[in-house]
């Protein structure tokens, strides 16, 4: 008696699983090859590659959901995360935005695009 009390609570509740939502999520990179981003990087000069022409390279956050503008905080915690990590280690572009805090904003490149699709309501 037990057995079938758990086999038809087991048979119901596979049969409501179908009522629930689902989500499908595919995951593509937004260039072909390493080579291929490795082209878009080479193109920007430090100082010099503009906002504009970081948006004609598809390097644009409000265009490209892979792309995150980072403020100073988000600076720190990524490139100083603990005391451990001597700032004068960092590379001279690192250093010179943390000594503008304010004054300069981060990317943040996602390698993968993630598009989330979900199905039906409860």
């Amino acid at each position: 008696m037990k057995l079938v009390t758990i086999l038809i609570t087991l048979a119901l509740l596979g049969g409501c699983s179908s009522l629930l939502p689902r989500g499908d999520t595919a995951t593509e990179s937004p260039w072909q090859d390493f080579e291929d981003a490795q082209k878009t990087f080479d193109q920007i000069v430090p100082h010099r590659t503009t906002v504009e022409e970081l948006r004609t390279m598809h390097l644009d956050p409000r265009a490209n959901p892979n792309i995150t503008l980072l403020n100073y905080s988000d600076i720190l915690r990524r490139f100083i995360p603990s005391p451990s990590v001597d700032p004068k280690e960092l590379d001279d572009g690192v250093k010179e935005c943390i000594a503008a805090r304010t004054g300069c904003i981060g990317y943040e490149v996602d390698h993968r695009m993630i598009k989330r699709k979900r199905i039906g309501s409860f």
